[in-house]
C-alpha cells in the first residue's frame, strides 16, 4: 500500500516537472500559432504588449542618449534634438509594437514553422522552435529565448518571457546595438 503512494507521489511529480519544463515551448508554439492565425486576442494572451513597449521605448531611448552625448559637447541645439528623438521613438513604438508587426517579425525569424511537418498544428510549431530556438533559465518565472538564424547558431533575435501560470508571455525584445554614436 505504500508503494503504491510512492509510486503515485513520484509520478505525479515527474508529470509536474515534465509539464513545467515543456510549457515555455508550448507557450511559444502557441504565440506562433496566434501570430499566424492573425488571432490579436490569443497573441495577447502571450505578449503583454505594454511591458513590451516600455522595454522598447527604454532600449532605444537609452541608445539615443548615448549617442546624442558625444553631440552635445560640441552642439547647442543637440538637446533639442535629444527631446524631439525622445518623442520621435515614443510615437514609433506606440505605431509600431503591435500584433502585426509582431506577426512580421516571427514570419521573418521562423520562416518555416510548419513546413517540416506539412502542418500548422501546435505540436509542429513546438517541434520546429525547438530545433531553431535555444531557452536560457534566468529564474523559475523568467527564461531568455534565444532565436537562431535558420541553420546557424548565430543568434538572430533575443527576448525575455516571464511565466504566468502555466503560460509565458514576451516582456521583452533585446534591441541590438544600432550603431547610433558612430
Amino acid at each position: 500500500m505504500r508503494t503504491k503512494w510512492l509510486v503515485m507521489a513520484v509520478l505525479a511529480i515527474s508529470v509536474g516537472v515534465a509539464v513545467f519544463l515543456v510549457s515555455p515551448w508550448w507557450s511559444i508554439a502557441g504565440l506562433v500559432q496566434a501570430v499566424r492565425a492573425g488571432d490579436k486576442y490569443r497573441t495577447e494572451l502571450y505578449v503583454d504588449f505594454p511591458r513590451l513597449r516600455t522595454s522598447l521605448r527604454e532600449q532605444l531611448n537609452a541608445q539615443l542618449g548615448a549617442s546624442m552625448a558625444k553631440d552635445m559637447q560640441d552642439n547647442p541645439f543637440a538637446a533639442l534634438g535629444a527631446m524631439i528623438g525622445t518623442v520621435a521613438v515614443d510615437r514609433a513604438v506606440e505605431a509600431f509594437v503591435t500584433p502585426e508587426a509582431l506577426q512580421r517579425l516571427i514570419e521573418s525569424e521562423l520562416p518555416a514553422v510548419g513546413a517540416k511537418e506539412g502542418s500548422d498544428s501546435r505540436v509542429a510549431i513546438a517541434r520546429h522552435a525547438y530545433d531553431n530556438i535555444g531557452l536560457e533559465w534566468l529564474s523559475s518565472s523568467s527564461i531568455r529565448v534565444l532565436i537562431f538564424e535558420e541553420g546557424t547558431s548565430a543568434v538572430a533575435t533575443t527576448a525575455r518571457l516571464e511565466r504566468e501560470g502555466l503560460r509565458w508571455r514576451v516582456v521583452d525584445i533585446e534591441i541590438p546595438d544600432l550603431g547610433l554614436d558612430d
